[in-house]
């Protein structure tokens, strides 16, 4: 690790004065004088690489005349032969660093400063893939482009800072940096839009999204953006404003926490979106042929006995991001009526679940063995006396196949969480709450807490009689563009149902609902594009991931409902070296993947570019390095 130092200089001249030239500056491993600065001040950018510049390398030229202060942050050749390092400032805490990206182009040597972690998830940037452009983290994937900072692809609603870096001699500096910049998240936001009230209690004709999930969110965020300068109207069932629902399975909910889950406050969506909210409010049916919805509220009166009001409201877009709910256990004995059955969708579930747990040690047991259920376990382990996991197909995560499937089992066992499979539930036994579950096979097991997490179903019972077409689950038909089958009608997110074609037409036409976040925040992106009049869209690559205790398991695919040939597995999630390539006539079509190398992440890249990696490249490739593939 580098630390930079601060230097103060007059310059009067390109040169330097002999008084100038005698100090030194220094960080943890090297030092430099200024004399090798001031004996280099030709403004250069042809450097063939880190390793081979030496204290005589020419200088970049910087302003004069007038007194600065600038940081000195490494030597070039502390680079050695890596693309990226770390420096801290002085005078800030060690959490407080900086990343140096250096790379090669057809200008020469450049180099760039960021800030160091990602906005969404605060892990070390430093940790990701670094690409022709951008640098992806490793846990979303989530791309920002190493000249502006821009979030320009995958999960995350923030962008980072950048700073200017001046090259001199041998060394590189910036400017001063303020605290701020390098510690807070840099929100790109369109203009200030106070000026359309957001308390008017009507709005005539404006975009209505219907939704305060991450879709809703990303599509007004997007629609400003583009510079759409209307009234938006946001409605949600929920009272909460928008949060990190992903985060729900990843960290308990308390009240010392709870702002941190919120996506945007209401002063920000308010006032710098210009977004009118009706929180609490539900949709009650939808008519297209007139342009209207019909919402209804609780009117507070503050006495209690609140009356229930019905309100219509007239649409010039809109924008279905209905969402989706739990599935409730169907036929099993107990489940409507015993406490202490829970299930975590919602805000208000992570507050009883926290709830739950925190009353005594219990025995839980978390019926679904899909990404949810895995997740909880890891998450609730710490603080349960027991957690136990049951699963009705043979396998968990049937998503990724058996083999992973089988190796995340095996994992998971290890950490001490009971997982069996082939497990139907018939009945939960118990007087007032539940105390024992009973399978179909015969099997009784012990559990004052019973966690529900078998998958999800989309709210879209609304719809019935508006003509928007829907499949036979419900979940509502979408072109490519977001568009449902009635004109000025959007919906995007988990109550949709997409064409992939793009991706896997070569595989076959496919339609699919894919309820992950990143595929939320694409659609809610796209969608806006068609309202703004925009027919370009980017190219969706599925990233999802699981936290499974202290491992950080992520996939990309082009379809992950693809039905692959063959899988080929390398290392495991003891080991933090997991890996596996996802085949469909001898092609990779996905990686699952745990560790540093962070392959997923790196065929996210190669998948986004359109590259074709073949199972003999696989086969030939031991060192699961695949940069090389995206750099071409």
């Amino acid at each position: 690790m580098y630390r930079a130092s601060i230097i103060h200089q007059q310059f009067s001249t390109p040169s330097l004065t002999s008084s100038q030239s005698s100090k030194i500056i220094k960080n943890n491993s090297s030092s430099i004088s200024l004399s090798e600065i001031s004996n280099n001040n030709t403004p250069n950018y042809s450097s063939p690489s880190p390793s081979s510049l030496s204290t005589s390398s020419p200088s970049f030229e910087i302003s004069i005349g007038k007194r600065q202060q600038f940081i000195f942050l490494c030597k070039i050749q502390d680079f050695c032969n890596k693309g990226m390092l770390e420096v801290d400032i002085d005078g800030y805490d060690d959490s407080t660093k900086l990343l140096l990206i250096y790379k090669e182009s057809f200008a020469g040597s450049e180099f760039f400063a960021l800030q160091s972690k990602c906005p969404n998830c605060k892990t070390p940037l430093i940790n990701g893939v670094l690409c022709k452009s951008h640098i992806r983290c490793s846990i979303h994937g989530s791309a920002y482009n190493i000249r502006t900072g821009v979030l320009e692809d995958g999960v995350g609603l923030d962008s980072i800072w950048t700073f200017k870096i001046h090259v001199i001699g041998s060394a590189l500096f910036t400017e001063s940096i303020s605290l701020e910049k390098l510690t807070s998240t840099r929100t790109v936001s369109p203009l200030n839009y106070s000026r359309i009230s957001s308390e008017k209690p009507l709005i005539t004709n404006p975009i209505i999204v219907v939704g305060g999930g991450i879709a809703g969110i990303t599509c007004i965020e997007t629609l400003r953006h583009l510079g759409y300068s209307g009234h938006i109207l946001m409605i949600s069932r929920e009272n909460d404003l928008p949060y990190d629902r992903k985060s729900l399975s990843k960290r308990l909910f308390n009240d010392d926490n709870s702002p941190s889950f919120t996506l945007r406050s209401r002063d920000f969506l308010e006032k710098r979106l210009g977004v009118h909210l009706l929180l609490g409010h539900s949709v009650r049916n939808v008519r297209p042929e007139e342009k209207r919805i019909f919402v209804e509220y609780k009117q507070k009166n503050g006495g209690g006995g609140e009356p229930t009001l019905v309100r219509a409201l007239e649409y010039e877009e809109l924008v279905l991001g209905l969402g989706a709910t739990s599935k409730r256990l169907q036929g099993v004995q107990g489940a409507d009526y015993l406490e202490g059955i829970t299930h975590l969708r919602t805000l208000n579930d992570a507050q009883q679940l926290s709830i739950e747990l925190n009353e005594s040690a219990k025995n839980v047991a978390i019926i679904g063995s899909g990404f949810l259920g895995f997740e909880i376990s890891s998450l609730i382990y710490p603080i349960a006396r027991s957690v136990s996991i049951y699963g009705k197909a043979s396998t968990p995560l049937t998503l990724l196949g058996s083999e992973v499937g089988n190796e995340i089992r095996k994992f998971i066992r290890e950490q001490g969480v009971i997982i069996r499979q082939d497990s139907v539930l018939r009945s939960m036994g118990g007087f007032d709450r539940v105390e024992d579950l009973k399978f179909r096979d015969g099997m009784t097991a012990i559990a004052d807490t019973v966690i529900v997490a078998i998958g999800i179903m989309p709210s879209t019972s609304i719809l019935m009689g508006s003509g928007i077409r829907t499949n036979a689950e419900g979940y509502i038909l979408v072109d490519e563009a977001m568009r449902t089958n009635i004109p000025n009608v959007y919906a995007c997110g988990d109550c949709v149902n997409f064409p992939i074609s793009f991706n896997s037409g070569q595989f076959g036409e496919r339609r699919i609902n894919l309820p992950h976040w990143q595929v939320a925040q694409y659609q809610g992106k796209i969608a806006a594009y068609t309202i703004m009049g925009i027919s370009a869209r980017p190219r969706l690559v599925p990233f999802l991931w699981i936290r499974l205790f202290d491992r950080h398991l992520t996939f990309s695919s082009l379809d992950p409902t693809i039905p692959v040939d063959e899988r080929i597995l390398r290392g495991s999630l003891a080991n933090n070296d997991f890996v596996a390539y996802f085949l469909k006539s001898d092609r990779v079509v996905g990686v699952a993947s745990c560790g540093p190398a962070n392959v997923a992440i790196q065929f996210m890249e190669i998948f986004k570019r359109d590259k074709i990696v073949t199972k003999a490249e696989v086969l030939a490739n031991k060192t699961n390095d695949w940069k090389r593939k995206f750099d071409e």
